[in-house]
């Protein structure tokens, strides 16, 4: 901040406060300042500019990832909120865990009634590892669109140090 209050006296040419002031807000993640930097510069005038590009048109097509749609998908079918965020392991995992445990449930009241230690034991578990599915589920979303944010940021650092 205190180096974009002093830069017009510093002694830099157009172009380069041009390109100075892409990276700035690439690396803030300003994208329609981004945006508004581009249309002052051409493709050729820094090397950093074509890959930077590149980078803001990937930015600009990612589609988040819902939580509250991870959490219902999941409260549907255990682990579904998983596929939906790209944790196929985790899914399969939550899916077996909780429908085991859900199963081993079905099969103690089915035996015993409603007295079987068993069923209601299993019913707990079950309970409990639902709860934690739906609340990974939409904590897997917010992971997935952070690291998604991460990568870009990193992706920029290392376009722009490589320029120069």
């Amino acid at each position: 901040d205190q180096f974009d209050q002093q830069m017009d006296q510093v002694n830099l040419s157009t172009p380069q406060k041009n390109i100075y002031e892409l990276h700035s807000s690439v690396l803030a993640q300003d994208w329609d300042r981004t945006s508004a930097s581009f249309a002052k510069l051409n493709l050729q005038s820094h090397p950093s500019v074509l890959p930077l590009s590149t980078l803001i048109e990937k930015s600009n097509s990612f589609k988040a990832k819902k939580p509250w749609l991870a959490v219902l998908m999941s409260s549907l079918i255990p682990g579904s909120g998983k596929f939906y965020t790209g944790d196929v392991k985790d899914g399969i995992f939550s899916l077996i865990v909780v429908g085991g445990t859900a199963f081993q449930s079905y099969r103690g009241f089915s035996k015993d009634g409603t007295s079987s230690t068993v069923g209601w034991f299993f019913g707990g578990l079950a309970t409990g590892f639902y709860a934690g599915n739906l609340y990974g589920s939409g904590k897997a979303a917010q992971v997935y669109n952070q690291n998604y944010w991460l990568g870009i940021e990193k992706d920029a650092e290392d376009i722009i140090r490589a320029s120069y």
